[in-house]
């Protein structure tokens, strides 16, 4: 006799009800006899009985629970969850080994896997109910946390988009702005700011998961994002604070709050339009690039370490004299590495440097959206890209 949802097809189990169980389990009398429970219990099912089948029909499936026996043919389920977590849109999902009665190591080591959980054999009807029941509901709960931030993810990006305009028309800023943000997440972040007596101070950040030797973000991490407060204290309480000082503050915090799962570039610009003088700090970020009015177009760098991946970042401040009409172009990787296009890194910065020359003496709006025009998709992407042109 087949256990239920073996070989059915993933659209005949879209038009069910119910949470859908992914069961791996050898043992067809012993899957028959779960498979009833489940079915009891509201789910629906596919029951496969290798860990090289559950690879190859995971993605079709979507499940949104694994009970994987301990024991299978051709690998054991421990190796079975290891791969089949590390497939896209695996990791959260709730994982309960079965094991033998008497079985203590496996029992041990399945509870050692994050999000891990066993029953055994012979089934316990209760045992086996409760144990679902207390998994779906920490996923349910979890998927709404989600759905809650995705929700405030998308009105922050409104709001950011309005706080973009607002910084524009700030009184002597000569800037413009650019901001497309990706579907999911929001990671890159400019501000301008005036420091009185003719001085502007123009910062960009771009955060990045997972950079930190040897670390890499946890999940709850990359659902909860960034949080953006860290760069609106340091930008907003201390607005005169030297751009070094102001770098290594951002550090501490960033270091203190995630440990390297997060780390940050960024770059302040300060323009001196009394004393016509520039001042670069970065952190790891990219090249600015310079306009000339006579429309050449140089690369002007600082050197940095990033934000959150150092106790003590070195920064090397770099300034320079700056004509009247000199304009400065700050952007973030994902205006240049535009995969979509067939770009790199470098090549993105040498096409951005032609597309910056092509817009020589136009308006700063209007040069703004001669850059952006056929060089970004429009639409959302896989990364923020965000640009700011501002002029000494």
């Amino acid at each position: 006799m087949r256990p239920e949802g073996l070989g059915r097809a993933p659209a005949d189990l879209r038009m069910e009800r119910g949470p859908l169980a992914l069961v791996i389990d050898g043992d067809s009398e012993e899957s028959t006899r779960l498979s009833s429970i489940l079915r009891d219990s509201g789910f629906r099912m596919v029951v496969v009985d290798s860990g090289a089948e559950a690879l190859a029909r995971f993605r079709m499936v979507a499940p949104e629970l694994m009970m994987i026996a301990v024991r299978l043919p051709d690998m054991d389920g421990f190796e079975a969850c290891e791969r089949l977590r590390a497939l896209p849109g695996a990791p959260g999902i709730p994982v309960v080994f079965i094991a033998d009665h008497d079985d203590a190591a496996s029992k041990l080591r399945g509870l050692s896997i994050a999000g891990a959980d066993y029953v055994t054999r012979p089934f316990e009807v209760p045992e086996i109910q409760k144990r679902l029941r207390l998994h779906m509901g920490i996923r349910q709960a979890r998927q709404r946390s989600r759905d809650e931030e995705r929700h405030r993810r998308a009105e922050l990006r409104q709001s950011w988009k309005r706080t973009a305009g607002e910084q524009e028309s700030l009184p002597g800023a000569r800037c413009a702005i650019h901001y497309q943000p990706s579907q999911d997440v929001e990671g890159d972040r400019c501000d301008v700011a005036d420091l009185g007596s003719g001085r502007l101070r123009y910062f960009m950040a771009d955060i990045h998961t997972g950079e930190a030797p040897g670390l890499k973000a946890t999940e709850k991490v990359l659902d909860e994002g960034f949080d953006l407060s860290l760069i609106e204290a340091a930008l907003h309480d201390s607005p005169g604070t030297p751009p070094e000082a102001l770098l290594s503050s951002l550090n501490a915090a960033i270091l203190t709050r995630y440990q390297g799962e997060f780390t940050v570039s960024a770059s302040i610009l300060i323009l001196d339009r009394e004393r016509f003088q520039a001042t670069l700090v970065a952190a790891g970020q990219l090249p600015l690039l310079l306009a000339r009015p006579d429309g050449r177009v140089e690369e002007w760098i600082a050197e940095g370490e990033a934000l959150g991946s150092t106790d003590s970042p070195v920064f090397h401040p770099s300034t320079m004299k700056a004509q009247a009409g000199l304009r400065f172009w700050l952007y973030t990787d994902g205006v240049v590495e535009e995969q979509s296009m067939g770009r790199t890194r470098r090549m993105g910065i040498g096409s951005l440097a032609a597309r910056i020359a092509g817009s020589s003496g136009r308006p700063l709006a209007q040069a703004l959206t001669t850059v952006v025009s056929g060089f970004l998709p429009e639409g959302p992407g896989g990364a923020d890209r965000l640009l700011l042109l501002c002029e000494m």
